[in-house]
C-alpha cells in the first residue's frame, strides 16, 4: 500500500466568497480544504487550523470554536462538521486556513447586516445616550440649528441601508417643522 507523502500544498475547495447574514449559519463546504502531498496524493488525517479575527471584528463561530482545528477525513479534505455562524457585527474579513502547518490561504468572508428594526439617534459607532446627550435650543418660533443625526439599523445597531424615507415629528405644542440627518443616503 502506498501512504501520502507529508502536506506540501492546500487550497480551499470551494472558490466562493462565503456572506451570511449576521447571527446566521455559513454553508460549511464553505470552508472545505484539500490537503495533498507533493505528488498531488490526498494527505488523510492531516490536522487543519482556521485562524479568524480577534473578538470585536466580523467574525464566525463554529469552525469549532473561533480558532479551529480538526482533522481532515478520507480525500484529504476538511470540512467544518458543526454550524458556522456569523457573529453580529456587519463586515468583510479574511479567515486563514492551516493543514499541517502548510497555509491553505485565506478566505474573504462577509457578514451582511440584519433588516431594518430600529432607528438609532446619532452615528454609527457613536450613538447618542443621556451620558454624551445631543443638545440644541432655539429662540420660540425659530428652527433649530443642528440636525438630528440617525440611522436606521438592524437588531444588533448594525446600519442598514435602505432607499426610503424617515419622517420625525414631534408634539404641536412643542416645535414646529422639526428636520433630521440621517446616513447611509437617507433623509427625512
Amino acid at each position: 500500500t502506498n501512504t501520502a507523502g507529508p502536506v506540501t500544498s492546500c487550497t480551499f475547495v470551494n472558490g466562493s466568497t462565503p456572506a451570511t447574514t449576521v447571527g446566521t449559519t455559513f454553508t460549511p463546504a464553505d470552508f472545505a480544504v484539500q490537503a495533498v502531498d507533493s505528488f498531488g496524493n490526498a494527505v488523510n488525517g492531516a490536522p487543519v487550523a482556521y485562524m479568524v479575527p480577534a473578538t470585536g471584528n466580523p467574525s464566525v463561530t463554529g469552525l469549532t470554536g473561533g480558532n479551529t482545528s480538526g482533522v481532515s477525513p478520507n480525500a484529504g479534505r476538511f470540512t467544518p462538521s458543526g454550524p458556522v455562524t456569523a457573529n453580529t457585527i456587519a463586515g468583510s474579513y479574511l479567515v486563514t486556513a492551516t493543514a499541517a502547518g502548510v497555509t491553505c490561504g485565506t478566505r474573504s468572508v462577509t457578514n451582511n447586516a440584519g433588516v431594518f428594526s430600529q432607528i438609532i439617534i446619532g452615528t454609527p459607532g457613536a450613538p447618542i445616550t443621556a451620558a454624551n446627550g445631543f443638545t440644541d435650543s432655539a429662540v420660540i418660533g425659530q428652527f433649530f440649528t443642528k440636525p438630528i443625526p440617525f440611522f436606521v439599523a438592524d437588531q444588533y445597531g448594525n446600519p442598514v441601508l435602505l432607499a426610503t424615507t424617515v419622517t420625525f415629528s414631534a408634539p404641536a405644542d412643542n416645535v414646529t417643522n422639526p428636520t433630521a440627518a440621517g446616513t447611509g443616503g437617507l433623509t427625512a
